[in-house]
């Protein structure tokens, strides 16, 4: 769930990766945090898919095909929906989904 603001958290210069679900728990917890547009944002939408593979990824020989994509939603959600719509006006509120099915998740709070 909530990928483009999962993949956010790197674009945030977040310098670890945090644990989203364990092996315990059917849920998965997304840690508040702050992210914010950035210099150039909106250069990197308009790159070309060769040169966004280059400049974003570091394996962009292995990348699957949506990688690009991906990347552009990610950097859309950034620039339109502001962390405090997402975290509370204090960016302190986590978000919590539970599976419901095998790939398939609600959120709970």
């Amino acid at each position: 769930p909530a990928q483009q603001l999962r993949m956010a958290h790197v674009w945030a210069g977040r310098d670890t990766l945090s644990v989203v679900k364990t092996t315990a728990s059917e849920r998965i917890c997304i840690e508040p945090f702050m992210y914010d547009v950035f210099p150039n944002l909106n250069l990197y939408l308009k790159l070309p898919d060769h040169r966004m593979i280059k400049r974003t990824s570091t394996s962009p020989d292995v990348e699957e095909s949506n990688f690009c994509s991906d990347v552009r939603k990610t950097l859309r959600f950034i620039r339109e929906i502001d962390c405090t719509r997402v975290f509370g006006p204090s960016v302190d509120h986590p978000l919590i989904f539970a599976r419901v099915s095998n790939n398939s998740w609600k959120r709970v709070n």
